[in-house]
């Protein structure tokens, strides 16, 4: 339990890289007290190598690319990575993936 260690957090995007929501969010993933979270970034976006998808990555305790996974497969993982709290970061946007978080994991 959360209570006795430490938060898993999860996040879930296809814009860890040269977008906004990439650039807004990058900085952030260092900022967890890592005495009381960890970070796991799930992409499923596109690889640009991009100064900001590079900073998000170094961001992550745990960092998976999801583009070449299904859906069931990806979900697997995050539960596999015992991830406590997932945000999808996509919502309703382009490059959402609704089959990932619609399985709970």
């Amino acid at each position: 339990p959360v209570s006795q260690g430490v938060l898993r957090l999860g996040y879930l995007s296809s814009d860890f890289n040269q977008h906004m929501v990439g650039t807004l969010i990058a900085a952030a993933f260092k900022l967890h007290d890592r005495s009381l979270i960890r970070v796991f970034l799930y992409s499923i976006g596109v690889a640009d190598n991009s100064e900001i998808y590079n900073v998000c990555k170094d961001g992550a305790d745990q960092w998976r690319d999801f583009n070449s996974v299904d859906d069931e497969t990806a979900a697997t993982a995050i539960v596999t990575d015992q991830v406590h709290v997932l945000v999808d970061l996509n919502a309703h946007s382009k490059g959402l993936r609704i089959g990932i978080p619609s399985r709970r994991p």
